[in-house]
């Protein structure tokens, strides 16, 4: 369970590793690179599936001699080159809108105790470029459907260069993002994040279209890291609690972390009363990429608060919000492994709530005026049981 209650601040981290990623590229999606060969001058296909060992996230441990041998492991892979003359019945119909016939195309497919769970399509030019990468479990990758479930996954789409230009994420409650990436002379200049909600129960209900949320303006020292982020939210901004940059460069498969109660109580008490459309939030990062100033401002460019991050090595300690007549703190301590361990939401110099943390258990307090008026007690992320703290009764004299 995620320990660093503040979502908005955790999520955005991993973008700022961006250099890091790019150059992962070739190492995640280079096994059985093609030979660049023009489609007219291949030799005849020959189909080829090879069998791995693998762990949950779909990566080959171990390469095995037959099906039979992998389905012994609890993850297998297989991975194979697809016959062009197959796709037309194989491809999905969410990939096949950004397919090339000029493609080489290889298919993975993940199991888990023989049956297969996942998907991953990788699509590569004739430079052995990845240009389309699609990858996610359900229908909508041809994987096996489940019962009960709708799967989830993404598609990539690359330039000649082999950067991303944009992404389609499908979320598991049938809800879709959309990332759209403008570059310029190799740097990131420009990310547009479009949100599609999920669709309504009832038929008669209008369908649901992507709408604009946010737009991100890249800002770069002369050495050309990474030095400021301008992000201006839009109408869409509203339809959706969480708040998050997008993925860039090439996917580490990796589980999405949860947000628990005590982020969303965290992100709201920052973020309270604040009217998000038309507002423009410049980060500024330190020369680790780490977030230290959020300078908020509204549609006039008039400032409307400051957020202050205060490092200790690695951690994040505190979060300031200033604005006019509003001073919001939350602390964090952490003991000597780096876990987080306490939590204080204090408000205009009084503190309003208070949590300690125990391994998966999570102990919340609120406070009233300065006075305990709620405990609460957490496990795993789900309230167990809570007390209700009565006033203490008046002295008569």
């Amino acid at each position: 369970m995620p320990r660093n209650s503040l979502a908005l601040f955790k999520l955005s981290f991993g973008l700022f590793f961006l250099a890091l990623l790019f150059a992962a590229w070739s190492f995640l999606y280079a096994y059985d690179v093609p030979d660049p060969t023009p489609m007219e001058e291949r030799p005849p296909f020959v189909a080829v599936i090879n069998w791995y060992r693998s762990n949950v996230s779909g990566m080959p441990i171990e390469q095995l001699p037959s099906q039979a041998a992998a389905f012994r492991y609890e993850y297998s892979l297989s991975i194979e080159n697809v016959n062009p003359q197959m796709l037309p019945v194989m491809l999905p119909r969410s990939i096949a809108p950004f397919y090339d016939d000029q493609y080489y195309v290889e298919l993975r497919r993940l199991f888990e105790n023989g049956l297969e769970i996942s998907r991953q399509w990788i699509f590569r030019d004739s430079e052995g470029l990845t240009r389309l990468h699609a990858s996610g479990s359900g229908a909508r990758f041809g994987a096996r459907v489940i019962a009960g479930e709708n799967g989830s996954g993404f598609i990539e789409l690359g330039n000649n260069y082999g950067a991303v230009i944009r992404e389609f994420r499908f979320e598991e409650d049938l809800s879709e993002w959309d990332f759209r990436y403008t570059f310029s002379e190799g740097f990131l200049t420009r990310a547009e994040t479009w949100f599609k909600n999920a669709p309504p129960n009832a038929a008669d209900s209008d369908p649901p279209v992507f709408v604009l949320m946010y737009t991100d303006l890249y800002r770069y020292t002369r050495s050309g890291s990474l030095r400021a982020i301008d992000r201006t939210f839009h109408a869409g901004a509203a339809v959706i609690p969480r708040l998050r940059f997008p993925q860039l460069g090439p996917r580490v498969f990796q589980v999405d972390e949860l947000v628990t109660p005590t982020d969303i109580y965290a992100s709201g008490f920052l973020m309270a009363d604040l009217h998000l459309e038309g507002t423009t939030i410049s980060y500024s990062l330190d020369i680790r990429g780490r977030i230290q100033r959020e300078l908020w401002r509204d549609e006039e460019g008039r400032v409307i608060g400051e957020i202050t991050n205060t490092w200790e090595g690695d951690r994040l300690v505190s979060v300031l919000w200033e604005a006019p007549g509003d001073r919001r703190l939350i602390e964090f301590d952490f003991n000597a492994a780096g876990d987080r361990i306490a939590e204080r939401n204090i408000r205009n110099g009084i503190l309003e709530r208070s949590v300690t943390i125990h391994g998966d258990s999570e102990i919340e307090e609120i406070f009233m005026g300065g006075r305990l008026v709620l405990r609460a007690y957490w496990e795993s992320g789900v309230r167990i049981r809570e007390e209700r703290i009565s006033a203490p009764p008046l002295r008569l004299r």
